[in-house]
């Protein structure tokens, strides 16, 4: 799992942590019992402040992706199927902010899924899936 962080970002590095855990749980890059880096370790791989890590994971374990094994730290969680629902609705909602950014500059509908039907194509052969 590899985690960036963008300090210029409106999103708290935080907030960028559990994301990017979230994602590789419910796309079960990690899976079920996987240990995660303690919380020192991944505070010096990112270049983060320990206590941010530490809220990440609270925040984690809070929402049920992982949890905490005294002696052994963090786990990774079974995730519900509602958090997966739940964040592909939030991908759902940052598509449809693209696309009404796209009519905007006054493209049809048809460029617009040609557009994206392009990107598509491109993800899917590029093997980044």
């Amino acid at each position: 799992m590899h985690i960036s962080l963008d300090y210029h970002s409106d999103v708290p590095v935080y907030k960028q942590i559990v994301r990017t855990i979230e994602d590789a749980i419910l796309s079960s890059e990690l899976k079920k019992d996987d240990g995660l880096p303690s919380v020192r370790k991944l505070a010096f791989d990112i270049k983060a402040n320990p206590n941010t890590i530490a809220k990440a994971y609270f925040v984690l374990q809070s929402k049920g992706y992982v949890y905490s094994k005294p002696g052994i730290g963090y786990r990774v969680a079974s995730p519900s199927k509602r958090s997966f629902e739940e964040r592909l609705e939030e991908l759902d909602k940052t598509l449809e902010r693209i696309v009404i950014k796209m009519s905007r500059f006054s493209l049809s509908k048809e460029e617009i899924k040609k557009r994206t039907s392009e990107i598509v194509e491109k993800v899917f052969d590029d093997g980044c899936n």
